[in-house]
């Protein structure tokens, strides 16, 4: 805003998670965004609610409408309001993220109407990883990933309408905070230190400046996308950022590129784990030690060969290590598992 831009956040913050769900969220802590329409977490889709500048639960017109869409209806609004003057907004889907707070949420309750049946469950396909006994007929994998894709499937849909409200000359970018297991491994959702839970897509489009079908091999994190942003709209970011900016190689040039980039996972849990991902690489270990995984993407794409305790990865492993403490230091990541709670804090994106 003060570089002169009208800001908008609508949907989900999940920055202030407590347990006043969906939960209002003060000015003061809004970093700013000028509109406000949205809600601290809550997974319910057909059955949710926003706040704008009041603690005032509102409800969509009808109470059951999906949330994207009438997210979708905001986030026109809010562009046809400042068209004639440079904006910024940021609408933070929950979908796909499965519905509820466990797994007593079926996904037929919070998807829009229709989009169920049209995911045929025997054309599923899985990863290697996945146990055959979760992928039969009624399987836990088939249920889930049934409904996930649905969930895709709405929400693009969404996004294509909300994109025809999009003016000229604006840059749009599309990415997610995690990733979904999907069976793989017998797990499900996110929060475990594989790749299917923390890789997610990443995307740039901007007409007449960004080329169409240009891709970009450089490893990025969700950190780089701030100062991607500022430096792609010609704004000055501020300093201490943990990312970079990766601008030159969304325009097509060369920019900073890393051998590895951190991760982090299950924060502030007893389970909290750290990872380095490099090109071919994946290195993570929990805070307590109990727990060390590398695994070789190029040849174990489905990591199921640990190389942890191989002595012919040693080498590899001391290397990962190294830049991995280097990095945590550098970010001042100095967390370590509660004590006072042995079994962890509560997973504020479950609850």
């Amino acid at each position: 805003s003060k570089a002169g831009y009208a800001t908008g956040y609508i949907g989900k913050w999940h920055l202030d998670a407590t347990a006043d769900r969906p939960g209002f969220v003060p000015k003061s802590r809004r970093f700013d965004h000028q509109y406000w329409a949205a809600y601290n977490v809550s997974h319910y889709y057909r059955k949710s609610g926003y706040y704008l500048d009041t603690d005032e639960l509102r409800r969509p017109s009808p109470p059951d409408r999906w949330e994207p869409e009438y997210q979708v209806d905001q986030a026109v609004e809010f562009m046809g309001r400042n068209r004639a003057k440079p904006f910024y907004l940021m609408v933070s889907f929950g979908p796909p993220h499965p519905p509820g707070a466990g797994d007593d949420h079926p996904w037929q309750e919070h998807l829009p109407d229709g989009y169920w049946d049209q995911i045929n469950p025997d054309a599923l396909k899985f990863r290697g990883n996945v146990p055959a006994e979760l992928t039969g007929r009624g399987g836990a994998a088939i249920e889930h990933m049934r409904g996930y894709y649905a969930s895709i499937l709405a929400l693009e849909n969404s996004i294509a309408r909300m994109m025809k409200g999009v003016p000229p000359n604006t840059l749009v970018v599309i990415t997610a905070d995690h990733g979904e297991m999907g069976g793989s491994h017998g797990a499900f959702k996110k929060g475990s230190p594989h790749e299917e839970a923390v890789r997610v897509p990443l995307g740039f489009s901007w007409q007449g400046k960004i080329s169409e079908n240009l891709k970009v091999s450089t490893l990025a994190s969700g950190v780089d996308v701030m100062p991607t942003v500022l430096g792609l709209a010609g704004v000055k970011a501020p300093g201490g950022l943990h990312g970079e900016d990766l601008s030159d190689w969304v325009l097509g040039d060369e920019g900073p590129d890393r051998d590895v980039i951190l991760i982090q996972g299950r924060m502030e849990r007893q389970d909290a784990w750290r990872m380095v991902r490099s090109r071919t690489h994946i290195w993570s270990e929990s805070l307590d030690g109990r727990r060390q995984q590398l695994y070789d993407l190029r040849e174990d794409p489905f990591q199921m060969d640990n190389l942890a305790g191989k002595e012919k990865s040693s080498e590899l492993r001391a290397d990962l290590e190294s830049k991995m403490a280097s990095i945590r230091k550098r970010f001042k990541d100095k967390r370590t598992p509660s004590k006072s709670d042995p079994k962890g804090q509560p997973d504020n994106d479950e609850a």
